[in-house]
């Protein structure tokens, strides 16, 4: 298991070994979207091993959902992330069934739209599933949550969010979206007790990485692997401790962290270097 480092609010990994226990998690009801597949089960792996009270795993897929909740002794849910109308059910019937909502993890993503060429669909449903899912969520559970005292918000962004995504256009754009709402929740909404985090990793072992490369494209693909491919029950470690340690952005890949300083420090330096390694990606 890799080690987690504090840096201005800021959980990076380092490569140390961490013996911690989360109490945080303890004894929460959890839900985590996306939970068939990839991050989002092994989030509920390791939410169910550190004692949560309850998680439910939510997915589009009713069969993985299932295969998911069957594995970890927990609770299954079907639901299209991009339909407001699927996220209130979630929500109300989880609260109404279970219990207030500790922590809600948005996890669900997708890769669509790899240029400004792509349909105005692709466009579209990645804008629903990458942005709106979390102001669905944010919408219906941020008013209950500050009603009991607080809540926390974990949504899965992405290093393309910080970082842009070489070859996936509409992934990097609606990423960055994904990480300007985290910081409206957070800066509006601290003070009441809301708790908001960003899992923002580079490439992860997920079902996401390993589908057609013409969605981030295969040069997306190569960038966004650099710096290793995480499994993803190692991310959902970091992640553990990021809440714990309530890190706004948490960031499996250490050196998420230089580059984001790189970019702020010279933006224009940065841009062109970008796009020299887009060019050597492509055999330019």
């Amino acid at each position: 298991m890799v080690k987690p480092a504090i840096v201005q609010n800021t959980l990076v990994a380092s490569n140390q070994l961490l013996e911690t226990v989360f109490v945080e998690i303890n004894q929460k009801i959890i839900v985590v979207t996306g939970a068939g597949s990839g991050i989002g089960r092994a989030l509920v792996e390791k939410f169910v091993a550190e004692g949560a009270k309850q998680v439910i795993a939510v997915d589009i897929d009713a069969a993985n959902a299932s295969e998911t909740a069957s594995a970890n002794a927990c609770l299954a849910m079907t639901a299209d992330v991009a339909c407001e109308a699927d996220m209130i059910r979630v929500i109300d019937e989880v609260e109404a069934q279970v219990g207030p909502i500790d922590l809600f993890c948005s996890n669900a993503g997708l890769a669509a739209g790899p240029s400004e060429q792509s349909p105005d669909q692709e466009w579209q449903i990645s804008w629903d599933v990458n942005v709106m899912a979390h102001v669905y969520a944010a919408r219906h559970l941020v008013p209950r949550m500050i009603k009991r005292g607080g809540g926390y918000l974990l949504n899965t962004a992405s290093a393309a969010g910080l970082l842009n995504q070489i070859g996936g256009a509409a992934y990097g754009v609606t990423k960055h979206a994904a990480v300007g709402f985290g910081e409206w929740l957070a800066l509006t909404y601290g003070h009441q007790g809301i708790k908001v985090s960003l899992l923002c990793p580079q490439a992860v072992r997920t079902a996401m990485t390993a589908a057609d490369p013409d969605q981030l494209g295969t040069e997306g693909l190569q960038a966004a692997a650099g710096d290793g491919m995480l499994e993803a029950n190692v991310v959902a470690d970091i992640v553990a401790q990021g809440l714990q340690q309530e890190s706004f952005l948490i960031l499996p890949h250490p050196e998420v962290t230089e580059y984001m300083q790189r970019k702020t420090a010279d933006y224009d330096r940065w841009i062109k270097g970008m796009n020299r390694f887009h060019q050597s990606l492509a055999g330019g």
